[in-house]
């Protein structure tokens, strides 16, 4: 079995919104340095995903 059989995606559609939206906004809001969000974007993301892989284990 292929990674994307195994790896299960979230199935509200409108949680990858809910998501990234306010995480883009306030990073062009923000002033600074932005490699912080690319670190927190990459764990909120890898989250996201393992969670619902974790529900249906």
């Amino acid at each position: 079995m292929s990674w994307r059989g195994r790896l299960k995606l979230p199935k509200e559609h409108g949680a990858w919104a809910m998501l990234y939206v306010p995480l883009a906004i306030g990073t062009l809001a923000a002033e600074g340095e932005r490699r912080p969000v690319l670190w927190l974007s990459l764990a909120v993301t890898f989250l996201f995903i393992a969670r619902e892989s974790v529900l249906a284990w």
